[in-house]
């Protein structure tokens, strides 16, 4: 499972997750479809599961902050209180 880090702004309310760790799978997809036998063995040459990938989102938000399900892949969280995520950034700059 990857693992991830999520920045809450508290500006814009968005979510962002930057990926932390690759997972064991996904590295190993990568150093499959680089070995030039396997590019030409497979029509499409990533099998992941998109959920070992993708952050897990089964958030739940309380008074106190978010909190976790359960088990997760999120492993740290860090609010931005100054600045808006880099979309709500970028459609403030083009306003200007």
């Amino acid at each position: 499972m990857c693992l991830y880090k999520a920045i809450w702004y508290y500006e814009c309310q968005h979510i962002r997750f930057q990926l932390h760790t690759l997972c064991n799978d996904l590295l190993d997809q990568l150093s499959r479809i680089n070995e030039t036998i396997s590019q030409d063995e497979t029509e499409n040459p990533v099998s992941c599961l998109p959920r070992l990938l993708a952050p897990d989102r089964t958030l739940v938000m309380e008074d106190k902050g978010f909190q976790d399900g359960g088990a997760t892949n999120i492993i740290q969280w860090v609010t931005d209180l100054v600045d808006p995520c880099p979309s709500c950034a970028l459609k403030i700059k083009k306003e200007m």
